[in-house]
């Protein structure tokens, strides 16, 4: 949100609050300790909207509600009391429409239901009961888009259906029972392109297939019957690259695959058979960036494990074997960042660390190996900032941390500091070389020993700086370099 990063963290005296961070050390701060003492607030559901953040918190009196920050103490509150006194409102699935943060939460008399709030107590209420009583419409998948808000849910007479909303009790109202009476018509995520929303739907003729909806009952139609009768074409992990639906689907003969859509039945077609004949491909962890669809996955029959795999819509190709064999390489938390994708991945030499890709081959490498050897520092929450990635990992030292990647660091190899600052070599025998970016007034430099222990300190030092480690026990050490406007943070190895 802006130039900060907001994220869950805590200490043994703060436990899960919710923290913000600039990437520097002095601009990673709690924001408030909502739930006083040891005990955390379980702040989640982080969703920054136009310049406030939202989220779900307890403070230990109201139970789990929703609450806004402007990033300060005294701007982080709870919004309303939704469940009166210790009961929870289950605050999930929020999303910005017309100005207006909309929200599914609930009390014991409504259930949950869509709510919608303008951030203050006043300006939060619940937009319709659409499942009178007590129970529960199950709504899902809010999406936004051409004046209107969409989304399933259930209203005990219907099964879930295709809903859409104005902001109004009134104006929300299902657009199409697609499985006559109480069959689930219903039941995928719903996606916008080109102001039309597509889902996954069934009727009482055909099982799961792609449809899509501008909104009203007559403009609602399946695109096409992907796999013919009743067996389920099992569609999943659909994403819009450009104008374009990506997406995985079954059909009898080419088991599941990579497809693509225009929208229209003569547009939508398979992409790639890349596991022949009835075999699947096995999709995982996808993610539309930079104009490709990228996803975690495996081929059979297959001389390689789990690897990362591209498509443009057109074509689709292995982007590289980053365990080579049948090891997989573990991809997970792919974020686009720094004009490619982030990722943390293993070689099967090294552990699960942080790794880009432009796409290429050659353009694919490891950032950093933050705990050497095949232990793994776990690289989680990656976020982008824009010009850098934030990032938690635990490189054995500090235990699990907040950490940053410039920008300008991605593509540097053998790399062990997350800012601009270079060792070498990786690991080191005694002499070391430490590379130091320009500044106002010179870096003062600081080593640590695992316990912490300051074991050499330079009081002033600029461009590249020469250290006789020889004499220093074999080991990790973490190397601080501050000036007067920024603090970098690298570790060096002795062997």
């Amino acid at each position: 949100m802006g130039d900060q990063v907001f994220f869950i963290g805590g200490t043994a005296d703060t436990p899960g609050e919710l923290w913000k961070t600039d990437g520097t050390v002095v601009g990673t701060q709690l924001v408030k300790d909502i739930r006083p003492g040891a005990i955390s607030s379980g702040v989640s559901l982080l969703h920054p909207i136009d310049g406030v953040l939202y989220f779900s918190a307890n403070d230990g009196v109201n139970g789990a509600e929703l609450w806004r920050s402007d990033g300060t103490e005294a701007g982080t509150v709870m919004v309303k009391d939704i469940a009166p006194g210790s009961a929870s409102a289950a605050v999930s699935q929020m999303t910005a429409f017309n100005g207006t943060v909309y929200f599914v939460a609930g009390e014991s008399n409504t259930g949950t239901e869509l709510w919608r709030t303008d951030g203050t107590e006043a300006g939060t209420w619940m937009v319709k009961d659409i499942r009178p009583g007590s129970a529960n419409s199950n709504i899902s998948y809010l999406m936004a888009t051409g004046g209107q808000l969409f989304f399933t849910a259930d209203d005990g007479q219907f099964g879930r259906e295709l809903w859409r909303s104005d902001g109004t009790e009134a104006g929300t109202v299902m657009v199409k029972d697609i499985a006559p009476g109480a069959l689930d018509g219903s039941f995928g995520s719903i996606h916008e392109m080109d102001g039309v929303v597509y889902f996954v739907a069934a009727d009482t003729t055909h099982s799961s297939e792609l449809w899509r909806s501008d909104g009203t009952e007559a403009g609602i139609w399946m695109v096409k019957d992907i796999d013919p009768g009743i067996a389920p074409s099992a569609i999943s992990n659909i994403e819009v690259v450009d104008d374009q639906l990506i997406f995985s689907a079954r059909t009898e003969d080419t088991g599941v695959e990579l497809w693509v859509s225009d929208g229209t039945e003569v547009g939508t077609q398979l992409i790639s058979d890349l596991s022949p004949g009835p075999e699947s491909t096995t999709i995982q962890s996808v993610l539309s960036a930079n104009g490709r669809y990228w996803f975690y996955g495996r081929t059979e029959p297959t001389a390689v494990g789990f690897e990362l795999y591209a498509s443009d819509g057109t074509s689709l190709v292995l982007v590289k074997d980053l365990a080579p064999g049948m090891d997989a390489s573990s991809i997970s938390g792919m974020t686009a960042a720094c004009g490619g994708v982030l990722f943390s991945a293993t070689n099967g030499v090294s552990g699960e660390e942080l790794w880009y890709t432009d796409g290429t081959a050659t353009g694919t490498s490891m950032v950093a190996d933050i705990r050497p050897g095949f232990q793994s520092s776990g690289p989680i929450q990656l976020v982008d900032m824009g010009d850098a990635l934030f990032f938690s990992a635990d490189d054995a030292i500090h235990g699990r941390e907040p950490w940053i990647l410039p920008c300008t660091h991605v593509g540097i190899e053998e790399a062990t500091v997350l800012e601009a600052m270079m060792i070498a070599p990786i690991p080191s025998h005694g002499p070391v070389q430490i590379t130091l970016p320009a500044t106002t007034g010179g870096w003062e430099l600081t080593f640590h020993d695992g316990a912490g222990r300051i074991v050499h300190r330079i009081a002033s030092a600029s461009g590249t700086v020469s250290v006789d480690a020889s004499a220093w026990s074999r080991g990790a050490y973490q190397v601080l370099a501050r000036s007067m406007s920024m603090e970098l943070s690298g570790r060096l190895f002795l062997e």
